[in-house]
């Protein structure tokens, strides 16, 4: 502990050594936390180097003197740094806030203007006529900024008033003094009717702006929504039958690779037969599934019907893994963005993907049909609901072969978008 942090009690008793020695011991008494020592210990401390009980006890009193003093002056500056940094933040609170801020900052240029008054002996006359100009125009700033015509008035008073009674406080303007009293009251209504010409002005620019703001928003919502309408006006109903065989990788395991690859090929050719032949079209093909795109949904569903009910013909005839393929089928339709007016440009749809769900959840030898697709079809004969919902939406399965007439395709005047033209499959043996 430095000399000077300690005041030890010097009435006479201690020379300038004693004083040291004091001094030293206290410093060396609040490094080692004097309240886990009993004055004993102390005492049989002092004894060993030497140091006389009377000096404890001269230590210990300038210890705790210090310690008070350190208390009191940490509370001090406490008490300041709270009182400032309140003062600050209530500042900054009244700055921020639009309401007031015009106000707050005239009475901080009327501030400013005090100084400059009472410093106008420091600065020559040129320069001052400059400063006052500059603090003028800045009020009248700030009343425009105030947006308002009774606004600007109270900035430009706030500002007035401030530096009046500023100048009156301090004695750098007395009621005795006829001339600055006259210059002071004279000035006021210039400057208040000058304040709300600036503040009116200020509410008209910022009206003017939020309007061109609006109409500029207005102007890209209207281009948003037209570019909105020009990419969905090729929007048009599709639908879409997705066909897989179930258990392929199984039926592939241990098997001929070249009676794999024929039997798979084959059985695409089959597909895009049936498709064709109920005035459809080939969308994609990813391994052993195709996803197949209709006008409408009774062609799609007369398509899955043929498939399923000649997949008995097709094993015999073009099969030739041993084991009989069996096929499932989805079906949904809805509304997709077609790029170029071409559906088979379709990439990314949700109507695509419910139709993927749906082929996976149909039992093997059967088809799953969204309640959508279903109910513009009509009632399918054995149709029954899934026991769960595919993507949160009903479906049904249907098994063709039911004891019932089949589905035919519609007659050629049934409304729908005509499909684009495709190049014709490759001739198939008949199913």
């Amino acid at each position: 502990m430095a000399e000077h942090d300690l005041t030890p009690a010097s009435d006479g008793r201690f020379d300038a050594e004693a004083t040291q020695r004091i001094v030293a011991l206290a410093g060396w008494l609040q490094v080692r936390q004097l309240e886990h020592l009993s004055r004993d210990q102390l005492n049989e401390i002092a004894a060993e180097v030497g140091i006389e009980p009377r000096f404890i006890d001269a230590s210990i009193q300038a210890l705790q003197e210090s310690q008070v003093s350190a208390v009191r002056h940490a509370t001090k500056l406490g008490w300041l740094q709270q009182a400032a940094g309140n003062i600050r933040e209530r500042w900054r609170s009244l700055v921020r806030r639009p309401e007031s801020r015009p106000f707050v900052r005239a009475g901080s240029l009327a501030v400013a203007a005090w100084i400059v008054a009472g410093l106008g002996w420091f600065f020559p006359l040129p320069v001052q006529i400059l400063i006052w100009i500059a603090l003028a125009f800045t009020v009248l700033f700030e009343a425009w900024q105030a947006r308002g015509f009774r606004r600007g008035l109270l900035t430009t008073l706030t500002a007035h008033l401030s530096f009046v009674i500023l100048l009156l406080l301090t004695g750098l303007l007395t009621p005795a003094s006829e001339g600055g009293m006259i210059v002071a009251i004279s000035t006021l209504i210039p400057s208040l009717l000058i304040g709300g010409i600036a503040g009116a002005i200020g509410y008209g620019v910022a009206q003017s702006q939020e309007q061109r703001q609006l109409e500029d928003r207005q102007e890209m919502l209207r281009r948003f929504y037209q570019l909105h309408d020009h990419l969905h006006s090729g929007a048009q109903r599709w639908t879409y039958l997705a066909v897989d065989v179930a258990g392929s990788t199984a039926l592939k395991s241990g098997a001929d690779a070249l009676a794999v690859e024929y039997t798979f090929a084959e059985f695409h050719r089959y597909v895009a037969h049936h498709v064709a032949a109920h005035g459809g079209r080939i969308h994609s093909a990813s391994g052993d599934g195709t996803i197949a795109m209709f006008a409408d949904e009774r062609s799609a569903v007369a398509a899955a019907e043929t498939m399923q009910r000649g997949m008995l013909s097709f094993n015999q005839a073009r099969n030739r893994l041993g084991r009989s393929l069996v096929i499932r089928a989805g079906i949904h339709s809805g509304l997709v963005v077609a790029p170029g007016g071409d559906p088979a440009q379709v990439q990314f749809s949700e109507v695509l993907d419910h139709t993927s769900h749906l082929q996976q959840a149909a039992p093997p030898g059967g088809v799953a049909i969204s309640h959508e697709a279903l109910t513009r079809v009509g009632p399918l004969p054995g149709a029954a609901a899934l026991a769960d919902p595919v993507d949160g939406q009903s479906a049904y399965a249907w098994i063709p072969g039911a004891p019932a007439p089949a589905l035919s395709a519609p007659p050629p005047a049934a409304p729908g978008p005509e499909l684009p033209a495709a190049p014709s499959p490759p001739a198939a043996p008949a199913p």
